[in-house]
């Protein structure tokens, strides 16, 4: 389990940014993650959906994160050395973007928090990446 002792799940009614939604429900959530991490944290956002990385993306910013889009071009070496560089320890990831998420976990093998924003519970598949610590909607 990962080691943020402080964060408790709460009962939430509120949509998450996801599929358009506007509000921020993740908030509790990352700020925990940032905490344990120290400094100014930055968030990596891999989505293909464009609908959702832009707003995903400018409301992560406007709650004090650095922001670190990872364009769909970039390969898996690339993205690598990116998340390496911004010392990016959470990833929020859209469900079209799970295979490039799969090819990342593959590679990356620093432990990461993954943030998958379109599921209700961790998918079966989460196991096979046991350095990695993985977070949905039942966690906020």
């Amino acid at each position: 389990m990962h080691p943020v002792l402080d964060y408790k799940p709460q009962q939430s009614k509120v949509p998450v940014l996801s599929c358009g939604h506007s509000s921020f429900a993740w908030r509790p959530l990352l700020d925990s993650l940032a905490a344990y991490y120290g400094s100014q944290q930055a968030i990596t956002v891999l989505t293909e959906q464009l609908d959702i990385a832009a707003p995903l993306q400018r409301l992560l910013a406007e709650h004090g994160y650095d922001v670190l889009p990872i364009h769909k071009a970039a390969d898996t070496s690339m993205m690598c050395q990116l998340i390496t560089m911004a010392e990016s320890h959470i990833i929020m990831v859209s469900r079209a973007s799970y295979d490039r998420l799969n090819l990342l976990l593959r590679q990356y093998h620093q432990p990461l928090c993954i943030v998958l924003m379109d599921e209700s519970w961790t998918p079966d598949w989460c196991w096979r990446f046991g350095s990695h610590q993985f977070y949905c909607l039942q966690d906020i």
